[in-house]
């Protein structure tokens, strides 16, 4: 299990001797300490991607807060990160808006928890969760698929839908101190590509030194 010491980063401990490696614009993005009130921002513009079973799954997106219902290019997007603490782990909150135009914007809220390892679980409303590896390359952050879970009564389960959903694999890349790219897929192993987005994001607020 991961212990994450007060007043240092929450991934610091997910990417271990990596840390230390990762360029500037990274340790900004997930600056947020564990057992602080810290809060970071970042802003960017997104293209959102989306296929018929993508299109059918849109409802449960929805509901469960999960993802984005909507297709789109050039769609302003906001991140703001906060430093939490659920079920007695230190986590990062990812507070998501995406601006598509004459719709009203959508909140995508999730908590980042550590799992053991480098590994983290997002969890989104109705318990449902993403567990993911945090992987450095040396030139771009891996995030891979480990499975789906469901949080019951506080306890991750494992949540074997990827017949259904299909598995999800993200990366960001730096740009330069200020700036990086981000791409999210989620791809099944009959459909292709389910939903992704992809987009460049400029870091508008540090967390407290």
């Amino acid at each position: 299990m991961n212990m994450t010491a007060a007043s240092e980063p929450v991934f610091k401990s997910i990417f271990g001797n990596d840390w230390q490696k990762l360029p500037r614009v990274f340790h900004r993005h997930y600056a947020c300490r564990a057992g602080t009130i810290d809060t970071a921002a970042c802003e960017g513009v997104m293209e959102i991607r989306t296929s018929w079973l993508g299109r059918i799954l849109a409802p449960l997106f929805y509901l469960s807060g999960t993802l984005v219902p909507y297709a789109g290019e050039n769609i302003r997007a906001t991140v703001r990160f906060e430093s939490a603490v659920k079920g007695g782990k230190h986590g990062i909150v990812f507070d998501r808006v995406f601006y598509f135009p004459g719709k009203k914007p959508y909140r995508f809220r999730s908590v980042m928890l550590p799992a053991g390892g480098n590994e983290m679980i997002e969890h989104t409303r109705l318990g449902l969760g993403w567990r993911a590896a945090f992987v450095w390359t040396g030139d771009k952050i891996d995030m891979r698929h480990r499975g789906y879970t469901l949080n019951i009564f506080g306890t991750s389960l494992p949540l074997p839908v990827e017949w259904l959903m299909g598995r999800g694999n993200a990366s960001e890349t730096a740009i330069d101190d200020n700036r990086f790219a981000m791409t999210m897929d989620i791809t099944h192993p009959l459909w292709g590509r389910v939903f992704g987005y992809s987009g460049i994001f400029t870091m508008t607020e540090d967390a407290a030194a």
